[in-house]
């Protein structure tokens, strides 16, 4: 797309032509591809998960102390920055930390039944 000339059109209104510099026009066949190759290189030292344009980071902690995801976020927001990304803050949500006291074992049964 590089040297592309893009203009915004909303009702009636019409926006000042720009060129635009690099990316990938909305609503392509390659477009989700190519996101994944940008975003192909963010990892993080915990558990996480990558769909699409979404991205989720969890930790289990026996401490209340961890620093693992706050650590997380803090690699996000440098990444992010490094790769001249920004971060929705509207979709940005934060889990709640849930504490066990004791693991209990769980017993599964599984019938069978034939036909």
């Amino acid at each position: 797309m590089n040297g592309c000339k893009h203009f915004v059109k909303y009702g009636d209104s019409v926006s000042n032509t720009t060129i635009v510099g690099a990316g990938t026009p909305q609503g392509t066949v390659s477009g989700p591809n190519d996101f994944k190759l940008v975003i192909n290189d963010l990892t993080f030292n915990t558990c996480y998960v990558k769909y699409v344009d979404d991205t989720t980071v969890l930790s289990i902690s026996k401490t209340v102390n961890d620093n693992t995801l706050q650590a997380a976020a803090d690699h996000l927001v440098h990444w992010t920055q490094n790769n001249g990304m920004m971060i929705n803050t509207n979709k940005t949500k934060e889990g709640k930390p849930f504490v066990a006291l004791k693991l209990l074992p769980l017993e599964f049964v599984v019938n069978v039944n034939r036909c």
